[in-house]
């Protein structure tokens, strides 16, 4: 079986086994999670330990990964999937692909243009993500944060309040505000210019700026750090659910062993993504 991400994974079928019982409610940490109403949740040490943890144990478990091998072409032959990378072509029963669904397109071989035609239909957004750090406690309200709505003439999608949601993530032993303001989407290049000549500093200078107007924060953050997340939020345009079940059919009526996982089809959240990778390695052991 292959994933491709920014990496492949090479595994067999047989090097481990899957859980049969579809609940999810299984496990303790499940059971207080239903019993407490989770409304969010993360890791101690932020969600990059999810990744990491999920390598570590299917490397314990016998599994190949292969690091920055990116996926050059994908073809279907005999049932089979030929996977070409920099270092070789490998073959396999079944291909699980979370590459965004454009990415997956310019892959995919002559042979399935209508297929690499309804994929390349799902474009993405780029968000700028700025995260403030201020001393003491500012905010005039706790809560969640605050999106604002695309009628505003404002260059700010929203504002998430990190210190009021997981205050367990603040410096020990201080009082501390944290704030994370997103930007762009849609419409990143209208308000911002080109990804590549965005100036951080100007992002930055926008976002304190607009949370001391809405927030009335004077005070001045004693940390910050701006980061642009190229294509991450696929978009479900018009005709969405309609072009997946196109994409569906295609790939049931030519047998393609490719199982398409990730943000671009059926929701774009880690908790989407996690649930679809479940329901999608359940529904081959069967």
């Amino acid at each position: 079986m292959l994933d491709l991400v920014n990496a492949t994974i090479l595994c067999k079928l047989t090097t481990y086994t899957v859980v049969k019982d579809p609940s999810v409610g299984t496990s303790p940490l499940a059971q207080r999670a239903r019993k407490e109403c989770w409304a969010s949740w993360s890791l101690r040490k932020g969600l990059q330990e999810l990744p990491d943890r999920l390598g570590s144990f299917l490397q314990e478990e016998g599994v190949e990964i292969r690091e920055k091998t990116p996926c050059t072409k994908i073809e279907f032959e005999n049932e089979l999937a030929k996977v070409h990378t920099k270092d070789g072509m490998i073959e396999a029963h079944k291909v699980m692909c979370s590459l965004p669904a454009k990415n997956l397109a310019k892959i995919l071989s002559p042979a399935h243009a209508h297929l690499a035609n309804l994929l390349a239909e799902i474009q993405s957004v780029s968000v700028a993500v700025i995260n403030l750090e201020s001393e003491g406690k500012v905010l005039p309200l706790e809560g969640f944060g605050y999106l604002v709505p695309s009628s505003e003439p404002c260059q700010v999608l929203g504002v998430v309040f990190d210190s009021c949601t997981f205050p367990e993530h603040n410096r020990p032993g201080t009082e501390r505000t944290r704030l994370t303001c997103m930007m762009g989407g849609a419409w990143f290049e209208e308000l911002f210019g080109q990804l590549e000549s965005v100036d951080s500093d100007h992002l930055l200078s926008i976002a304190i700026a607009t949370i001391e107007d809405h927030l009335k924060i004077k005070q001045k953050p004693i940390y910050s750090l701006v980061n642009i997340h190229r294509d991450c939020i696929p978009q479900y345009t018009v005709g969405h659910s309609n072009r997946i079940e196109q994409i569906n059919k295609y790939i049931k009526k030519q047998g393609l062993p490719l199982f398409l996982l990730g943000s671009s089809y059926d929701g774009v959240s880690v908790n989407d993504c996690i649930w679809n990778a479940r329901k999608t390695v359940l529904a081959l052991d069967r």
